[in-house]
């Protein structure tokens, strides 16, 4: 008889360990990118609420530049010259 527990022998949270693990392995970051709190930071605009992807946001047309990414000749400081900004939506 093997000494290795099958499947009903098994502590179910040992199953959970080896997934959270495994998953911990699979996203940590390289010591030489920035963390991602800090690449949230450096990807927004300075007229974005939120950065771009965040639950319960969207982007819509930058007030400042009414959508062109110019204003005055230059780019525009507000969207960064995408001509969109993220805001939340909904709520209340």
């Amino acid at each position: 008889m093997s000494n290795i527990p099958g499947p009903s022998e098994k502590d179910p949270a040992e199953g959970s360990r080896e997934i959270v693990e495994r998953e911990l392995k699979r996203t940590e970051r390289p010591a030489s990118r920035a963390p991602l709190a800090q690449q949230s930071q450096a990807s927004m605009n300075a007229g974005d609420e939120a950065p771009p992807g965040t639950a319960g946001t969207g982007e819509t047309v930058c007030p400042e530049c009414q959508g062109t990414g110019r204003r005055r000749g230059a780019t525009c400081a507000h969207c960064g010259g995408s001509g969109k900004i993220t805001q939340g939506i909904g709520g209340g």
